[in-house]
C-alpha cells in the first residue's frame, strides 16, 4: 500500500525519500499546502485502493488546471536519466558552463516534479547545497548576486512587480514564461532565463531562450508526432521519461489509466506547429475557442495582456452568452496604474479578434489549493456578473 506524505523540504534533505524507495513504501508525494483543503480529503478517501507492485516508483500528486487530483506514476530510474541528460548537456541545452560551486536557489516545492529535478536530485548529484525559500524577499543582495534560481513564471512576474533583485542566471518551468518580461529582465539588469519544456507526465521535452525564441528546441531523446486537432495539430511524445500509469479518483474510487498509447506515445494536449527552428506552442486544445467565426488560443490572449506595460496579471476564458462565445479576462492591476491604461494599450496592440467582449479587474486572481488559476471559478464569475 502507498504512503501518503505531505513532502516538505525535511522530507528530502533528510533521506526520507530514499529510504520509502528502497523500503518499497511506494510515496505519494503530495503538496504540503494541499493540507486541510478538498484535495488532502480526497487523497485520504479510500487510499487503500492505491496499489503498486513494482519496486522504485513513487506517484506524484497533481491538480493540473481542473482542480481533481491526479496521482501520476514516475520512477527513480526516470529521474536518474533526466538528472544524467542534463549534468552530461547542461552547456549544449542552455547555453551556460556548468557551475562549479553556485548558489542554487529554489523557489519551487520539491514534491513537484520539476522542484524534485531541479531543487533536489540534480543538486545532490552535483554535491551542492541548495538554497530552498519560498519568497526571494528572505534573502540578502549578496545572497541573490551570482546565484541562480529555479523558479516558475507567475513567481518571478510577482518577484520583478515587487521591484526585488533576481540573480542573473534563472530556470523556469511550469507555464509558457512571455517573451516581453524576458525581454525586460534582460534590459534591466541583464538577467538571462533558460526554460524548459514538459510536464509532470512527460518530464522535460524542450528547451528555450524566451528572449530570443518562441520555439522550443526539442530535447534529442524526445519523439514526437504531431495529431490533427479542429484547425490545428497538437503534439505527442515519446521519451524513456514519459510516464505510462497514473490514476484518476472516479466514483469514490482511484482507477488506474494507461497514459500512452499502443505505440507509447503521450498527448500533451499542447497546439502549436513545427520548423525547423522548433516547437511553438500556441496554447492548450482545451484553451481555444472558436469565437466570431475564428480560432482563438485563451493562452495567447493571455500573454498579449501580460506583455502590457500596466498588467500584473491576466486569465483568459471563453464562455456562452445568448447562445454565442463571448472572450472574457480577469485582470490584476499593477501598482499606480489604471483600468483606463489598460484598455488604452489593449486597443493598439491588440489585433481586434483577440480584444475580450468583457473584463473584470481585481485584485487578484482566484487560485485552487495548488495555487494554479481557478479558470472555472473566473468563468463562473464572469458568466454571472454581480
Amino acid at each position: 500500500m502507498s504512503s501518503l506524505r505531505y513532502a516538505d523540504e525535511d522530507y528530502f534533505r533528510k533521506g526520507q525519500f530514499q529510504k520509502d524507495l528502497s523500503e518499497g513504501s511506494e510515496p505519494v508525494l503530495i503538496d504540503p499546502a494541499w493540507q486541510n483543503t478538498i484535495l488532502s480529503e480526497i487523497l485520504s478517501r479510500k487510499k487503500e485502493s492505491i496499489q503498486i507492485k513494482k519496486p522504485n516508483l513513487f506517484w506524484v500528486a497533481t491538480s493540473g488546471s481542473t482542480g481533481k487530483p491526479k496521482l501520476v506514476q514516475k520512477s527513480w530510474e526516470q529521474m536518474s536519466e533526466e538528472v544524467y541528460f542534463w549534468k552530461s548537456h547542461f552547456h549544449s541545452s542552455f547555453g551556460w558552463d556548468l557551475p562549479k560551486n553556485p548558489k542554487w536557489i529554489v523557489t519551487v516545492p520539491l514534491c513537484h516534479l520539476y522542484g524534485l529535478i531541479w531543487g533536489f536530485l540534480f543538486p545532490l548529484q552535483m554535491g551542492w547545497n541548495p538554497i530552498s525559500v519560498k519568497r526571494l524577499s528572505e534573502l540578502t543582495s549578496d545572497e541573490i548576486e551570482d546565484s541562480y534560481l529555479i523558479s516558475t513564471p507567475n513567481q518571478i512576474r510577482n518577484f520583478h512587480s515587487q521591484k526585488k533583485i533576481l540573480p542573473k542566471h534563472i530556470f523556469s518551468s511550469g507555464a509558457k514564461f512571455p517573451s516581453e518580461l524576458a525581454r525586460v529582465l534582460r534590459e534591466e539588469g541583464k538577467t538571462n532565463v533558460r526554460e524548459i519544456y514538459g510536464s509532470t507526465e512527460t518530464g522535460a521535452m524542450g528547451v528555450r531562450d524566451p528572449f530570443w525564441k518562441s520555439r522550443f528546441t526539442i530535447l534529442p531523446f524526445v519523439e514526437t508526432r504531431l495529431s490533427q486537432e479542429e484547425g490545428g495539430h497538437s503534439l505527442e511524445v515519446k521519451s524513456k521519461l514519459v510516464s505510462e500509469t497514473a490514476m484518476e479518483f472516479v466514483e469514490e474510487r482511484w482507477d488506474t489509466i494507461r497514459l500512452t498509447d499502443e505505440d507509447g506515445y503521450f498527448p500533451t494536449r499542447d497546439w502549436g506547429d513545427f520548423s525547423t527552428l522548433g516547437w511553438n506552442q500556441i496554447g492548450r486544445v482545451d484553451r481555444i475557442a472558436k469565437i466570431k467565426g475564428k480560432r482563438i488560443a485563451m493562452d495567447l490572449v493571455e500573454s498579449l495582456f501580460l506583455s502590457l506595460h500596466s498588467v500584473s496579471e491576466a486569465a483568459v476564458v471563453c464562455f456562452e452568452e445568448n447562445q454565442n462565445s463571448i472572450l472574457g479576462c480577469y485582470v490584476v492591476l499593477k501598482e499606480g496604474k489604471t483600468e483606463e491604461e489598460v484598455k488604452s494599450e489593449m486597443v493598439k496592440s491588440f489585433p481586434h479578434s483577440h480584444i475580450p467582449d468583457t473584463i473584470r479587474f481585481s485584485n487578484s486572481l482566484p487560485k485552487l489549493a495548488n495555487q494554479k488559476t481557478d479558470y472555472i471559478r473566473i468563468k463562473k464569475d464572469l458568466e454571472n456578473p454581480i
